[in-house]
């Protein structure tokens, strides 16, 4: 039985590709460079904006990175935010449950902050990793690993949401359960158990308020999950 869900956030619970595309094509252009479709599948989508310049901008001096960084920050601080169909109405039957949740994302604090703020989830994960808390980002499993330990859980006992490859990837090293979530099925390929364009195909039951009787549908996949348990509600870290 599972006992916690991990959510990245871009792309799987709140829709940024195109303000992620836009923002790093037009850090390509004024480098003289073209970015392919293969180029965010690899090196954009669910990855550091570090990883990023140094896979696809190696030539940036530490100035121009500075820089492009600065300009992400400043980007991501204006933009208001939308959700992924049913999002909110799944985070919130699941803190309901007593899920314990993790949202673990290659975004900075800041943006994190904003999102939360903006969508009103302050009261919907029990920990928060982010890029300033490890040293290698995704597709290394580091981030989930250490949601698992702060929620105190075997790694092969969380379900995780991605929507990015690299992601996928980093979930799967974890040993986790890994659900795609968007229009990529090719993140089957790379581990995912099942794919959904969004959360209006997922959701939780439970019977008699039983643990043994809770499941989440996801798509067709039905996977059995614990929802009750004794704990203090936002005891995280973050």
């Amino acid at each position: 039985m599972f006992k916690a869900i991990a959510f990245d956030m871009d792309g799987v619970l709140i829709d940024t590709q195109s303000s992620v595309k836009e923002f790093w094509n037009q850090v390509a252009t004024g480098c003289g460079i073209r970015l392919e479709p293969s180029d965010f599948n690899q090196f954009i989508y669910g990855c550091q904006a570090s990883y990023t310049l140094d896979r696809l901008f190696p030539k940036l001096t530490s100035i121009e990175r500075a820089m492009v960084l600065s300009k992400l920050e400043s980007y991501e601080a204006t933009m208001t935010y939308q959700e992924i169909i049913g999002v909110s109405t799944f985070l919130a039957s699941v803190r309901e449950a007593g899920v314990k949740t993790a949202l673990v994302t290659s975004a900075s604090p800041s943006k994190v902050n904003e999102v939360i703020y903006q969508m009103k989830w302050q009261t919907y994960f029990d920990v928060i990793v982010t890029a300033e808390h490890i040293a290698q980002g995704k597709p290394a499993p580091d981030c989930y690993l250490l949601a698992a330990e702060w929620l105190n859980v075997d790694p092969g006992s969380c379900i995780v949401f991605e929507d990015a490859r690299s992601g996928v990837r980093s979930a799967v090293a974890a040993g986790m359960y890994v659900a795609g979530v968007g229009l990529d099925r090719l993140l089957k390929g790379e581990g995912a158990a099942v794919v959904v364009d969004n959360f209006k195909s997922v959701k939780l039951v439970s019977k008699n308020g039983g643990s043994s009787k809770s499941h989440i549908h996801i798509g067709e996949v039905s996977v059995p999950i614990r929802t009750s348990y004794n704990r203090t509600l936002g005891s995280g870290k973050e």
